[in-house]
């Protein structure tokens, strides 16, 4: 911090004399501008970007420089982009309804959907259908805009649902977005624009199965036919739907369609990736771009929970042994490592966890967060061999008690650096606050990006 000079009056003469500057924080302690983890201390963000109760469901990784954390707190829709690889950052937020929705384009626009579901009549555990959509824009250097309603509209997508009760906007352009909506049974493509600008005709498809959420950047649209899952780009207002090209190896399951539809587990530049259960104990991960797409059979295991990069994806799964998670690592080409060590110690008492992933050049990181009653712990582990090998995991903070707690928001995997966007008590206040680490080297050392 840059020492501010006071004025300080000695006889007829002005002498000036640096004010006191507040020591950084202790180890395990954070101040408003910088948390000190085990590991490296990070960057504070400022207050107003997101209240720390901001639950993150999505990261979206445009290149080495842009990315995009989105969320959720109570009413408020609210995301995050950098555009210099995590250095500074700009929220987008809204007030949202009963359903939301971010997306981002290839240029790191982004779009929130939003809207209302429809009441009653729903099926035991399932989402209701949406019955209402608006859309706002935010290019590249701009915030978002009012929202434009998507449907209804008058004389037009009157009818309009969303039956699978998750739609997730197309981002085709700054000003362009599209929702796969169903009038009746007939599947509709409809598109919106921002408010005061003509919204295009909705292109009626073909029946068949379609997932509703985008896959890929630019977008693509996938649909099921038996055992097949094919693509196709999203079709822009005026195009009709090309045909789709089945994904080679892609073989879908009884729920396919409902687990595409969750959308996907990690996005990276042009790449969509989503973890399938293809059977008990078996699972695939499908990879979709707009210039290529893939599947590759992946071992099975509880979480759907996958972490990736330019470099590979990792998929958890459990230890055969010790039935504990393991971190398995796969190339995009479908080559996996068979990982030797497992990545974290486990607490022996009933605890509540979250394990965070990233497919690195070197191998793999990972955080895990752990909590029972007043104790927590917040650790990282680390391989450096392609996943084969972790070493001993490393404690980023821990203790026993409510306060001071380190909980790790999203892990963001940028080509070359590495993320990690965590929470933290601001030391002798009631306060909390957002920080960023940054690993330049596969995660052997963090500091402030």
């Amino acid at each position: 911090m840059v020492a501010i000079a006071a004025t300080v009056i000695v006889g007829c003469k002005k002498k000036e004399e640096p004010e006191s500057v507040p020591p950084p924080p202790a180890q395990g302690g954070a101040s408003v501008d910088v948390v000190a983890t085990t590991i490296g201390s990070g960057l504070g963000l400022p207050s107003e970007l997101a209240p720390t109760s901001t639950t993150w469901d999505r990261v979206f990784v445009i290149d080495d420089k842009t990315a995009i954390v989105a969320g959720r707190a109570l009413d408020k829709a609210i995301a995050l982009r950098t555009t210099d690889g995590g250095r500074s950052w700009v929220s987008l937020r809204a007030k949202a309804h009963k359903w939301v929705s971010w997306s981002a384009g290839a240029d790191g626009s982004v779009v929130l959907a939003d809207g209302n579901r429809e009441k009653g009549g729903r099926v035991a555990g399932a989402l209701a259908p949406i019955e209402s959509a608006r859309l706002r824009f935010a290019p590249l250097e701009g915030q978002l805009s009012e929202p434009a309603a998507l449907f209804p509209a008058e004389d037009k997508l009157n009818k309009a649902t969303v039956p699978g009760g998750i739609a997730t906007p197309a981002v085709l352009s700054p000003e362009l977005a599209s929702l796969l909506v169903t009038e009746g049974r007939m599947p509709v493509v409809a598109y919106g624009a921002p408010g005061g600008q003509q919204q295009p005709e909705a292109l009626k498809a073909p029946r068949g199965r379609y997932v509703s959420v985008p896959y890929g950047r630019p977008p693509q649209l996938l649909s099921v036919a038996g055992a097949a899952i094919a693509v196709r780009p999203w079709p822009r207002p005026g195009e009709p739907l090309a045909p789709g090209s089945r994904i080679p190896g892609a073989v879908a399951g009884a729920k396919a369609i409902e687990q595409l539809n969750r959308g996907p587990g990690c996005e990276t530049g042009p790449w969509s990736l989503q973890r399938l259960a293809t059977g008990p104990n078996k699972a695939s991960i499908v990879g979709v771009s707009a210039d290529r797409s893939f599947a590759f059979p992946v071992p099975g295991g509880a979480s759907e929970q996958i972490g990736c990069g330019p470099e590979g994806v990792v998929v958890e799964t459990l230890d055969k042994d010790k039935k504990h998670p393991q971190l398995v690592r796969c190339a995009l080409d479908g080559k996996c490592a068979t990982p030797k060590s497992l990545p974290f110690e486990i607490w022996p008492e009933t605890h509540e966890r979250t394990i965070l992933t990233a497919a690195t050049k070197q191998g793999v990181i990972a955080t895990l967060c752990a909590r029972t009653g007043a104790r927590w712990g917040a650790y990282l582990a680390q391989s450096l061999d392609g996943g084969a090998t972790f070493e001993l995991p490393r404690i980023i903070g821990e203790g026993k008690s409510e306060r001071g707690y380190f909980q790790v928001g999203a892990l963001i995997n940028l080509p070359g650096r590495v993320l990690i966007l965590m929470s933290a008590d601001v030391t002798g206040t009631t306060k909390r606050g957002w920080y960023v680490l940054a690993s330049d080297d596969g995660g052997s050392n963090w500091g402030p990006p």
